[in-house]
């Protein structure tokens, strides 16, 4: 038979034991009513044995009148215990401990009391009264130090409670008493490692294996460790050999999917990943992960439902990780709106998670919401200030856009210092300096750029930019050529050799680079725009007119696209869509320019539909329909060619016209 005591040792038995240690060979169950039978068998044969076992009040209630008070004056032996079970036909046999190395040993000799307030301690976590399970289990250790259950579920329970400390020093104080205990050693090195103490995590592991080589768990922890560490080849090895011991390990195949993903090697870690969440559907962090392959791999919807579902889990301990993932994913398919909504949830769930705000300041800036991407970009420096060279150049973007170019060309010229010459930075320098029309300190800004990326399209272009405001034409159509030549797909090359050739009244050839670039840019209003100026100095009205709609139906608030329609309808002899059309502009905040312009036009319609109006000058008097062309070629450049490079660039920011969306 099978001794669960040690020879020699006497003391008292509690029968709560059977719960923790003792199989029955008549029946495999640990249910209260075999323990309740067992006591009262051991009653009814053995009167004078049963007074002196400790009972267990919750578990002996039904039979406790048949129970007689304990004598610790004469405490039963190992030898009369063993043999009154098993003369009632009760095969004991120690209870192994289980492959996972956190689950402790069972103890061998324990105070009675110990083991009852160790029960009534796991029975409060199991409830979630994690306090009271705290005070019942530092009482069971404070009785019996030996009670080597009691340090395990103690630690747990004060790492729940955020103590980790105090945890730390129960462990400590259990190991000096049973350093042989593989569960002690394995909790005592996942909580090192939780503080960073990695190497020291180490040693604990590699003797939590020593103490138990069959378990996996130890070596999974040990993968994870060596993982933090850069250890990438004992990383492998670890998580391998806790996949050999347990080939069902789906914490050794997350572990290994991983490393692989960290590697590069996403094909194979797609394979441990897809094998970890077949074992354990809820291992969140590794179905992120599988996400992120897919993603990689050129399978963004795929990766998006990864992300998905750890994001509807109810277990809110993953949600910001995967809206962060989800708003990173969409940020890369082009819906900065979503990216933005489910970032600005991330923070305000998060808000010292600084990668968040960084990621958020660039869906803000791609929906040009500068000061807002500003804000965030200025947080996560607050939160990481080590990353102010990283983000100098965006918040030097976000103060050039707001037009705020003192601050923006200094944190240029900062970026430019922290970095040493970069293309992108010249770019940006440039881009400052054109906002304010100092041309020469952009043109030789680009050159520098130039030097670092001869072939760039976008440089060229800019360059020719520069020249043609500096009053250069020829080199700026040299420049525009070369962009074209350097990059083909380039609308604005197309665009800014169109206004060259406009300008030299040479409109057929302006309208086939006009069309060039709309064909390569039909959602860009301002292509259609100038299509429809070049068909209407043309004498095309028709065709401008069907142009000058396209660009009004894409930003309908327009007042430039507004007015340049209504010139359309003049000429098409429509007059009363003409006055309709200019009527929407009545009392609106336009531009001086465009205000003239379309008073001007009003007072022409109004002439010719025999209404009443301001008298005319004997210039305007004479003006006919025909001779109202040449007021047309004069004011096109004003009302259609951006004047700024801020506007090739983008919008500036919160324009009048977006301002208008909301009172009209």
């Amino acid at each position: 038979m099978t001794r669960f005591f040690s020879q020699g040792i006497r003391g008292e038995f509690n029968l709560n034991f059977f719960l923790v240690g003792v199989h029955f060979k008549r029946r495999s169950t640990r249910s209260e009513a075999r323990i309740r039978k067992v006591v009262q068998q051991l009653h009814l044969r053995y009167p004078s044995l049963i007074g002196r076992i400790t009972p267990v009040p919750y578990f002996t209630a039904p039979v406790e009148g048949l129970l007689i008070s304990p004598s610790p004056q004469q405490p039963i032996t190992q030898e009369e215990i063993e043999h009154a079970l098993h003369e009632l036909g009760y095969d004991i046999a120690v209870h192994h401990l289980s492959p996972n190395s956190d689950t402790p040993t069972p103890p061998t000799l324990v105070d009675p009391e110990s083991l009852r307030l160790l029960e009534s301690g796991k029975s409060f976590c199991r409830l979630g009264l994690l306090e009271e399970a705290r005070i019942q289990l530092q009482q069971a250790i404070q009785r019996d130090q030996a009670c080597v259950e009691a340090y395990h579920y103690l630690a747990a329970v004060l790492r729940q409670q955020g103590k980790s400390k105090e945890a730390g020093s129960w462990l400590q104080m259990g190991l000096k008493i049973r350093p042989e205990e593989a569960s002690l050693q394995f909790l005592y090195a996942e909580l090192l490692s939780e503080h960073g103490s990695l190497n020291e995590a180490v040693d604990h592991l590699k003797e939590a294996i020593r103490l138990k080589p069959e378990a996996s768990s130890p070596y999974v922890k040990l993968g994870e460790v060596f993982q933090r560490l850069g250890q990438a080849d004992q990383a492998r090895l670890a998580f391998e050999e806790g996949l050999t011991r347990d080939p069902n390990s789906a914490d050794a195949a997350a572990g290994l999917g991983s490393l692989l993903l960290g590697e590069g090697r996403l094909m194979p870690a797609i394979d441990y990943l897809q094998k970890a969440l077949t074992e354990n559907g809820g291992l969140h962090e590794a179905r992120l992960q599988l996400g992120w392959c897919l993603f990689h791999i050129g399978r963004p919807h795929q990766a998006e439902v990864e992300f998905l579902k750890v994001a509807r889990d109810p277990d809110t301990n993953y949600l910001v990780p995967a809206k962060f993932s989800l708003g990173r994913l969409y940020n890369h398919l082009g819906d900065h709106e979503l990216a933005a909504q489910l970032l600005l949830e991330v923070v305000t769930l998060q808000p010292e998670l600084a990668e968040a705000h960084v990621v958020l300041g660039h869906s803000l800036c791609e929906l040009e919401r500068f000061q807002k991407a500003l804000e965030h970009w200025q947080q996560a420096l607050q939160l990481q200030p080590q990353r102010q060279a990283e983000l100098r150049p965006q918040l030097s973007l976000c103060h050039s856009r707001l037009g705020q170019h003192k601050q923006a060309l200094k944190l240029a010229k900062a970026a430019l210092e922290d970095s040493g010459p970069r293309a992108n930075l010249y770019d940006l320098l440039a881009s400052i300096y054109m906002a304010q029309d100092e041309w020469e300190l952009a043109l030789n800004t680009l050159r520098k750029g130039e030097v670092l990326e001869p072939n760039s399209g976008l440089v060229a272009f800019q360059i020719g930019w520069c020249h043609e405001n500096l009053g250069n034409t020829q080199f700026a159509e040299d420049y525009y050529s070369r962009a074209l030549r350097l990059d083909p797909g380039q609308v604005e090359a197309y665009s800014g050799l169109g206004w060259l050739y406009y300008e030299r009244e040479q409109y057929d050839v302006a309208l086939v680079l006009f069309e060039k670039a709309y064909e390569l840019d039909p959602e860009n209003p301002e292509m259609a725009d100038h299509v429809g100026w070049c068909h209407l100095l043309m004498k095309h009205p028709g065709m401008a007119l069907s142009f000058f709609s396209q660009a009004l139906e894409k930003e309908p608030y327009s007042d430039f696209y507004r007015t340049h329609l209504a010139a359309a309808l003049y000429h098409l002899g429509r007059y009363q869509d003409c006055k309709s059309t200019l009527e929407v502009l009545a009392g609106e905040p336009l531009d001086h320019f465009l205000r003239a312009f379309a008073d001007y036009l009003t007072d022409l319609v109004k002439q010719q539909l025999g209404e009443k109006t301001r008298p005319l000058s004997d210039k305007k008097l004479k003006l006919l329909p025909q001779e109202f062309l040449a007021i047309t070629t004069t004011t096109s450049r004003n009302l259609s060619r951006p004047q700024k490079w801020s506007e090739f660039r983008g919008k500036k920011g919160e324009s009048q016209d977006s301002a208008k969306r909301s009172t009209r």
